[in-house]
């Protein structure tokens, strides 16, 4: 089976790849956007199913700078050549409302942006070619250029060629506690039960911050015309953390969530306890 990646993180497409390897597939095919996964099929003439390459499944990002997942899947669909291709689609996002082909707005900070920091003094907005930091006045104090992470793993790997840490773009500890935020967020996730809107706001009473997350959530969800109870969605737990020794620490440290700290790793690739 030829399989075709179409996105636009070199990262994304790193494990989407190991993945599909590691299932026994080994032709696999790259595009960072949806004009060069046009190129791949060939759909620009589409003179058969065959083109360039013959590609049995896509696999496609929903957000990509240009044109997003969905406009390219509905161009391939629309050619008679190619429209029987399978595509799967990954987004995560609704849209502001039902009906509406917008992505939703944090109104408090009148942003789009999908990373939102919310500080003491103020707030940070970002996604993934940089972000802006902004007072409580919401008068910009900075802003952040990046690459969209494309250039991270290869920067990673000169590093290990050169053998100086001095190449890397940022401090390995600063890469450690940026990642762990999301694992510990995964495992929140994979240790939550059905959500129930009564226990989540039971469980931040005293944080009105949290409680407006939870009100704009089922305001959003109203708007999709979707009903939370018949949806899978869950609550994770509040994880209480000891960031020296980095694990959990109280009533959150069971067996379950202490065993998602770490994994069984391949012989000759273990961490050590102690570096």
């Amino acid at each position: 089976m030829s399989i075709l990646i179409v996105d636009d993180s070199p990262d994304q497409q790193l494990l989407l790849k190991t993945i599909l390897n590691k299932a026994g597939h080994q032709d696999l095919l790259i595009a960072d956007s949806a004009t060069s996964a046009y190129d791949q099929l060939g759909s620009h003439q589409a003179q058969s199913h065959e083109g360039p390459h013959a590609v049995d499944l896509i696999l496609m990002d929903f957000l990509m700078p240009g044109i997003d997942g969905v406009a390219a899947t509905r161009h391939i669909k629309s050619l008679e050549a190619l429209r029987d291709i399978p595509v799967i689609v990954d987004f995560h996002n609704l849209p502001r409302m039902k009906g509406v082909n917008a992505p939703d707005v944090y109104i408090r900070r009148r942003t789009g942006a999908f990373l939102i920091v919310e500080c003491e003094n103020g707030y940070y907005t970002g996604s993934r070619g940089g972000g802006s930091v902004f007072d409580a006045e919401g008068k910009k104090v900075h802003t952040f250029k990046g690459d969209g992470g494309k250039s991270h793993a290869a920067n990673f790997i000169d590093a290990i060629r050169s053998r100086k840490p001095t190449d890397l773009k940022a401090e390995v500890e600063d890469i450690h506690f940026s990642s762990a935020w999301c694992h510990l967020a995964n495992i929140s996730y994979r240790l939550g039960q059905k959500y129930v809107r009564e226990q989540a706001e039971a469980a931040v009473k005293d944080f009105q911050p949290w409680n407006d997350v939870i009100g704009d959530f089922h305001e959003h969800l109203k708007r999709n015309e979707l009903d939370d109870s018949t949806l899978d969605i869950k609550i994770g737990p509040m994880l209480e953390i000891d960031a020296e020794k980095e694990t959990f620490t109280g009533a959150t440290a069971t067996p379950e969530a202490l065993a998602l700290l770490t994994r069984e790793y391949r012989k000759g690739y273990e961490v050590p306890q102690q570096v």
